[in-house]
């Protein structure tokens, strides 16, 4: 049976698409709604993924570079804000990796960087807090017992422990500071699953979006900011995180526009129990 949502403003934003969700029933949806921590959760995080597995994550692979360095560093200077100094960032150019040739670029045209311009850094060391491996004393960031830890040995889990911390601890909607804060966060377990399907192949955002995602009235009411959040909130972390590819699609070098699929990385690394 046709899932029909009683707002027609919802069935005309879907183009005649279904949500791959509309396919479970509500005690699978309930489930896939619970964190992964949580007793009878449908979402599974792999945490014994190899030394090559976690190299496959920028994420994970420059979490471990921050700690390095605040560790060789005994501590990293914060502003008042609690944000890394200028001087910080200006030293983190060369130690970590990047995905963006957007931030070599504001590198070189800014003498003055701030860890609020370069929202992979910000991303990638409120992350590194939420996961328990870096902390704030005195004014500086320093690492913690689980931060040291890792230095002296593999965490097969270090993957789970981050992307636990990013999806389901931080707010996502703090990093674009668009409309609905809390969407489609409020049930990323829910569009996890249904990635699991969709993103087998390459198909654009503005797809994904519809299949993935529980729409309302109120989400629906400005179409570009809910493309903009899926893209900043779910498909951008998840190519950090090594789960998804991203490569650009059209013709006209004014207009940039993506498309996506799950990396080997995605199965590996989730897995669903629905009952």
């Amino acid at each position: 049976m046709r899932w029909v949502h009683s707002d027609p403003r919802v069935a005309e934003w879907l183009g005649g698409i279904e949500p791959l969700w509309t396919r479970l029933d509500p005690r699978s949806l309930l489930a896939l709604s619970e964190s992964p921590e949580r007793s009878g959760a449908a979402v599974r995080l792999a945490t014994d993924l190899s030394k090559e597995e976690v190299s496959l994550s920028w994420m994970a692979t420059n979490v471990m570079r921050l700690v390095r360095f605040a560790a060789a560093a005994s501590g990293l200077k914060l502003t008042a804000t609690g944000n890394l100094a200028r001087s910080v960032v200006m030293d983190l150019r060369n130690e970590l990796e990047w995905q963006d040739a957007r931030v070599a670029m504001t590198f070189e045209v800014s003498k003055v960087v701030n860890e609020a311009d370069l929202s992979l850094l910000h991303f990638l060391r409120l992350t590194a807090q939420e996961a328990g491996l870096l902390r704030k004393l005195r004014g500086k960031l320093i690492v913690t017992k689980h931060g040291k830890a890792l230095l002296d040995h593999h965490s097969p889990a270090l993957l789970a422990t981050l992307f636990h911390a990013a999806f389901w601890r931080l707010n996502l909607g703090y990093f674009d500071r668009a409309a609905h804060p809390s969407w489609p966060q409020s049930h990323i377990g829910i569009v996890l699953w249904s990635l699991a399907t969709a993103a087998r192949e390459w198909d654009p955002g503005s797809r994904l979006v519809r299949l993935c995602t529980i729409p309302t009235s109120e989400i629906i009411a400005f179409p570009a900011l809910v493309r903009a959040a899926f893209h900043w909130r779910v498909l951008d972390p998840l190519v950090q995180f090594g789960l998804m590819e991203r490569r650009e699609r059209g013709t006209s070098p004014a207009f940039r526009d993506y498309e996506f699929r799950k990396s080997p990385l995605f199965d590996r690394f989730l897995g669903f129990r629905l009952r």
